[in-house]
């Protein structure tokens, strides 16, 4: 009778993977790569139109007031953004049932006791909060817009799939692949970012095939719609052989990129914190961020660090961006610092985007200005920068490794160098951030 019950859980099994690799698994690579897709390309059209009407900064405490409508009108459940996704994904990892029995009473009404499931609401919201940002030249990202998107349609189909908890993990956490992976071109680093972003105890290796398929689709169906993804590269000449001279200016460099990117978190909590305080109607928020934004604008000359900042803008074409910081005298030596605390205010304000591309940004900007006092390569050190610092901000110094190789050198013996000298700069990163945070805790206790 076991035999013949351990035959038939086998069948089950069988017929539920069929089932995902003919139906769900094609329906998550097609809508969430067509939803980021759209995404982008609508993000390309907000740009541009701030790139002709700069002056359009003046309505961001407008586009502020809408946001922070909307999400209070229709976001009750969308304000935690990426965290929501995240806290998702561990709260089913945590009730996984661990019998024939506990999977027998588990249902939807007690698995979410505790953490409510994404709303696919959260999608539209974020991309229209997004979109308001970047068409008034708010400086923020696109990272947690695609994420967003990504986990609330896999949060939905989870759902309406009736799968077990386990299996609703797995299909978030192939959403956050998704999204992440077709917004910015790297689906093997996507793929381990969705596993290595909710923490070592919740970690599961048997995760990660399903999250590349994801993170392969989508950034497949995104190229198929038209998008393309900037370039950026590092000359495999400056990817030089290890010596005990260039590790050692690399861990500097990696002790750098972790105490900024530690600075930027405290710096926008803290911004959230003041706005709480101040401010205590959350709508009211974003629209007062907006305000400081447009006062800092009229103060000093910050246009360089508004939006996106990838490339310079067309009316501007020797400003500094994430691309010019890859040549010499591509960015200032306050360049990081300003993007950092603009984005501060932005996000920290509740005004919607990604940390992601800022913090490429910041990092970047603080290896080209490195790269003089530690005799190195320009191109080498802002390409570390650009992922040594999201990986201590995210603690995902092994995606963000895998990330280097994938945006600035694919293939050769340079690949494989470029990746050990990004693992370490985001080690030693991510180790500087994890301990500076025990500190404060400790302190705050």
């Amino acid at each position: 009778m076991a035999e013949t019950q351990d035959q038939f859980s086998t069948f089950n099994s069988l017929k539920k993977w069929i089932a995902a690799g003919l139906f769900l698994i094609p329906f998550l690579i097609a809508v969430i790569g067509s939803s980021v897709a759209f995404f982008l390309w609508s993000l390309d059209q907000a740009i541009a139109l701030f790139a002709t009407y700069p002056r359009l900064i003046y309505a961001l405490p407008i586009a502020g007031l809408l946001t922070g409508w909307l999400y209070d009108k229709f976001g009750k459940n969308c304000q935690a953004g990426n965290n929501q996704v995240y806290q998702e994904i561990r709260h089913y990892l945590i009730r996984q049932p661990d019998s024939e029995e506990s999977r027998a009473t588990n249902t939807d009404d007690n698995a979410t006791d505790c953490i409510p499931p994404t709303p696919l609401s959260m999608a539209p919201l974020v991309l229209l909060g997004t979109l308001l940002t970047h068409l008034c030249g708010g400086p923020a990202g696109r990272e947690g817009t695609a994420i967003q998107i990504g986990g609330a349609i896999a949060s939905w189909l989870s759902r309406i799939s009736y799968t077990a908890n386990a299996s609703k993990a797995m299909i978030i956490q192939g959403g956050v692949a998704a999204g992440f992976g077709a917004v910015f071109g790297t689906p093997l680093a996507a793929a381990i970012f969705a596993i290595e972003v909710l923490g070592l105890r919740f970690a599961r290796l048997r995760s990660i095939p399903f999250c590349l398929v994801c993170a392969i689709g989508a950034d497949q169906v995104t190229q198929l719609w038209g998008i393309r993804h900037t370039g950026y590269r590092i000359d495999p000449m400056n990817i030089g052989a290890p010596t005990l001279t260039l590790l050692f200016k690399l861990a500097i460099a990696g002790l750098a990129f972790g105490a900024v990117a530690v600075l930027f978190l405290n710096a926008t909590k803290s911004v959230s914190r003041l706005f709480e305080r101040l401010v205590p109607r959350k709508a009211l928020q974003p629209a007062i961020g907006g305000l400081v934004i447009v006062a800092i604008s009229l103060t000093w000359n910050v246009r360089d660090y508004l939006g996106l900042g990838v490339v310079a803008d067309p009316q501007t074409p020797q400003a500094v961006s994430i691309v010019s910081s890859f040549q010499a005298e591509g960015a200032n030596s306050h360049s990081w610092l300003s993007k950092l605390a603009l984005t501060s205010i932005t996000v920290g304000s509740g005004l919607k985007g990604g940390e992601a591309t800022p913090l490429f940004f910041v990092g970047s900007t603080l290896g080209n200005s490195l790269s003089g006092p530690l005799n190195l390569p320009v191109d080498l050190l802002a390409g570390l920068g650009f992922v040594a610092v999201f990986a201590a901000a995210t603690r995902t110094p092994l995606a963000c490794s895998m990330m280097a190789i994938e945006l600035f050198q694919r293939t050769g013996n340079q690949a494989v160098l470029l990746a050990a000298y990004a693992l370490l700069c985001c080690g030693i990163a991510t180790l500087l951030g994890r301990g500076i945070d025990r500190i404060l805790a400790a302190r705050s206790h």
